[in-house]
């Protein structure tokens, strides 16, 4: 795979029509399926989870870096490591 920006992305796709379902899949939800299916390809092709996931960790880095920039992709990051555990209220949450 090249880094050509003429190449074929499915962020460059247009979103196919769901008119058969009544409700669409969430941005969470899609992500949750693309890496499950991701991890089981690796996992039949021999590749520990680890390395499955730290690859999938870099692919999706560079392609928000060359979507959002440098300084957006940094604070995304930093945003997400500072909220590691997941349980707790952030700053703008209600109680």
């Amino acid at each position: 795979m090249t880094n050509s920006s003429k190449e074929s992305s499915p962020l460059n796709e247009p979103s196919p029509s769901n008119k058969s379902s009544p409700s669409k899949k969430s941005s969470h939800e899609i992500a949750r399926l693309c890496i499950d299916k991701a991890l089981l390809e690796a996992s039949r092709e021999g590749i520990a989870e680890r390395d499955g996931l730290h690859a999938l960790l870099v692919r999706l880095v560079e392609v928000y870096k060359d979507k959002q920039g440098i300084e957006d992709t940094r604070q995304a990051l930093e945003f997400q490591a500072e909220n590691l555990q997941g349980d707790e209220d952030y700053a703008f949450m209600r109680p």
